[in-house]
Formats: C-alpha cells, structure tokens, sequence
C-alpha cells in the first residue's frame, strides 16, 4: 500500500499552538510569519492557531482543518549571521 505524501508530512511535522499577535504574525523559531488576511476574518490577532514545521523546513500556519498561510524554509545561516 501506497500512503500519500500529505499524510506522512503531517505525521512528521512538529505541531504547535502559537497566539497570534497584534501585529497579525506568528512568532516561531526566530522568524516573524505575517499571516495575510483571508475571506473569513480580516486579521487574525489573539487566534489560537497551530504551526506545522515540516521536516524539508516548510511551515504551514492551521486554524482547525483549514491551512492558512505556508511559508518556504529559512534560508540557512551565514557565517556573519552566526558572528552577530
């Protein structure tokens, strides 16, 4: 039997709650992620909402079933990043 990538991303990935700040991001790992606004509500801000951090460094943003935003991975350190 065949399992669909889409399932085993989601049984891989670190899930966690994050609150949604006032400035409509989520904070996760050092980066800001800007929640853009969705049909449903304009802004999203004290939401509970769940990351999803995927093991190729993808991150996807949940609010129930239903993805709201997916963000590529971060780019990788460079030696002057390390240095600061």
């Amino acid at each position: 039997m065949v399992v669909p990538e889409a399932l085993w991303r989601d049984v891989l990935a670190i899930q966690e709650e994050r609150v949604v700040g006032n400035d409509n991001c989520v904070a996760w790992r050092g980066r800001q992620l800007q929640i853009p606004a969705t049909p449903l509500r304009p802004h999203l801000v004290r939401a509970r909402l769940r990351v999803h951090d995927y093991p190729d460094g993808t991150i996807a943003i949940f609010k129930g079933p239903k993805r709201l935003a997916s963000f590529p991975p971060a780019p990788p350190a460079t030696a002057e990043d390390l240095a600061a």
